[in-house]
C-alpha cells in the first residue's frame, strides 16, 4: 500500500520545513549555541508541523528513536493523574546511546487541571539529560504554571503562496504536473496547513487536466462539507444509526478532516448555547483520526448515535 503523501514527505530536519522563517532559525541558533530550553511549548493551528519540529529537535539533540517517548495526552489513560504520575516516573531513566533523552507531549491541552498541577515540579526541576516538548493547538487551555515553566513557541499558518509552490515540489517529486491555479486553490482551500494540502493534493493528483483537478477541489472541500454538516446536525440531535450511518457513506473526505469540521461545528455551538450534548461530543472527536481512519469515525459516530 502506498504511503499517504503527508507521512512520506514529513520532514526530517530543518532544511526541510516551510514557513515559520524566523522562528525555526531561532531554535537552529538555540541549538547551535548549546541554549535551548529544556521545556518547551509549541502552539499553533493543526498542520503546521508542531509535533514534527518537536521531533527535528530531537534529532538536532542527538536523540535516537530509543531516547524520544512520544505521548498523546488525549488518550483516556494518560489525561489525568496516573499519567502525570507516568511522565514523573520515566524521567529517571537514563538515555541508551547518548546523554539526553526527551519527552514529547502531544495535545497536551487535553490533560486534566490537576494533572498539568502535578507536572509544575517535573518542569520546574527537569535533570539535565531531560527535555520536555509540549504541543498544543489550544495553549488557554494550558494552566499559567506550565506557561511560565516553559519557552513559548507560536507556530503560525503557511503563506497560502508558499504552500503552493511546496505542493508543486511535491507533484514534481511524484512525476506529476500541477499547474499554479490548481496549487493556489489546493493552498487557499486547506487554510495554511500544509498536512491538510497534502491530503488534498493526494486527491487531485488521481485527475489529469487542470479542469477537472479544479473541480474536484471542489467536491473535497465544498460538496464533503455539506454532508459532513449534515452528520453535525444528524450527531446533535441524537439521530439513531441507521440516519447517522447513511449520512457517513456519502462523505468522501478523509476522516481527519470531518473530524476537524465536527470540531469547529459543535465548538461554535457551545460557545453559542452552552448545549452539553455539544461538549459530549467535542469529547468524543478531541484524539486524531490519522491512524484509525474511517473505522474510527464511523465507530465514534455509532458511539454518540
Amino acid at each position: 500500500m502506498n504511503t499517504e503523501l503527508y507521512k512520506k514527505y514529513r520532514p526530517q530536519k530543518f532544511e526541510q520545513l516551510i514557513g515559520n522563517t524566523a522562528t525555526i532559525a531561532s531554535l537552529r541558533n538555540m541549538i547551535e549555541s548549546d541554549k535551548l530550553p529544556h521545556t518547551i511549548l509549541f502552539s499553533g493551528p493543526s498542520g503546521t508541523g508542531k509535533t514534527t519540529l518537536a521531533r527535528i529537535l530531537a534529532k538536532e539533540l542527538g536523540c535516537t528513536d530509543s531516547d524520544v517517548q512520544e505521548l498523546n495526552m488525549s488518550h483516556q489513560d494518560l489525561r489525568g493523574i496516573a499519567g502525570a504520575n507516568e511522565i514523573t516516573s520515566s524521567m529517571g531513566f537514563k538515555s541508551l546511546t547518548g546523554n539526553k533523552r526527551v519527552l514529547i507531549l502531544d495535545e497536551v491541552d487535553n490533560m486534566t487541571a490537576d494533572a498539568q498541577k502535578l507536572m509544575k515540579k517535573p518542569l520546574e526541576d527537569t535533570p539535565s539529560h531531560i527535555y520536555f516538548f509540549l504541543c498544543t493547538t489550544r495553549p488557554e487551555k494550558i494552566i499559567k504554571d506550565i506557561i511560565t515553566r516553559s519557552t513559548h513557541i507560536e507556530l503560525e499558518h503557511i503563506d497560502r503562496r508558499l504552500l503552493g509552490r511546496y505542493l508543486k515540489t511535491v507533484a514534481d517529486w511524484e512525476d506529476r504536473e500541477l499547474l499554479n491555479s490548481v496549487a493556489l486553490k489546493i493552498a487557499e482551500k486547506a487554510d495554511g496547513s500544509v498536512r491538510k494540502a497534502l491530503v488534498f493534493l493526494e486527491q487531485i493528483l488521481t485527475v489529469e487536466d487542470e479542469e477537472h483537478q479544479l473541480e474536484l477541489i471542489k467536491k473535497i472541500t465544498l460538496d464533503d462539507d455539506v454532508d459532513a454538516i449534515e452528520l453535525c446536525r444528524a450527531l446533535m440531535k441524537k439521530e439513531r444509526w441507521p440516519v447517522v450511518g447513511e449520512i457517513l457513506q456519502r462523505i468522501k473526505a478523509e476522516p481527519e478532516q470531518v473530524r476537524q469540521l465536527i470540531l469547529a461545528y459543535f465548538n461554535k455551538v457551545l460557545l453559542s448555547n452552552g448545549n452539553p450534548r455539544a461538549a459530549e461530543v467535542l469529547i468524543a472527536f478531541q484524539e486524531p483520526l490519522y491512524n484509525w481512519g474511517r473505522a474510527g469515525l464511523t465507530c465514534l459516530c455509532y458511539e454518540l448515535s
